[in-house]
């Protein structure tokens, strides 16, 4: 992966190191799927927390190449299937992604019963993931 520059990652981390919303492209067989998810970005990394039996996470298992786009950039990478976001080497960066979606009204109320369910090592029977998207060149 090539180095961010310092003012490009300044920008990155200035518009998308909170609760956003990018698409995430995968492949379904032979056909593309996307969806809009939240993420958050640090350290050249969109980090997602989803369902770990969604169609995206099941797509992602077979192949992990990735696309994504926000409202003036588009990128190509590898999904990463994290684990659990309760397992003590997820916790806190868990904490961090809930913490940016409790800034956003929307997310408010489930941020912190996720943050909560974080904090107690708590989730849907290890079903909850999180997904690393690493930004390839």
């Amino acid at each position: 992966m090539e180095k961010l520059s310092i003012e490009s990652a300044k920008i990155m981390n200035e518009r998308f190191g909170m609760d956003t919303i990018i698409v995430l492209g995968t492949l379904d067989g032979e056909y593309p799927a996307v969806r809009q998810v939240n993420s958050y970005y640090e350290d050249g990394a969109f980090y997602v927390i989803t369902y770990a039996l969604s169609n995206k996470m099941k797509q992602i298992e077979k192949n992990p190449r990735v696309s994504i786009c926000g409202e003036w950039f588009t990128a190509r990478g590898k999904g990463i299937n994290m684990g659990y976001f309760g397992n003590e080497e997820n916790k806190e960066m868990a904490l961090t992604i809930v913490d940016k979606a409790a800034r956003s009204k929307v997310a408010r109320e489930a941020a912190r019963k996720a943050r909560e369910a974080a904090r107690q090592g708590k989730g849907k029977e290890k079903k909850d993931k999180i997904l690393s998207g690493k930004l390839a060149k």
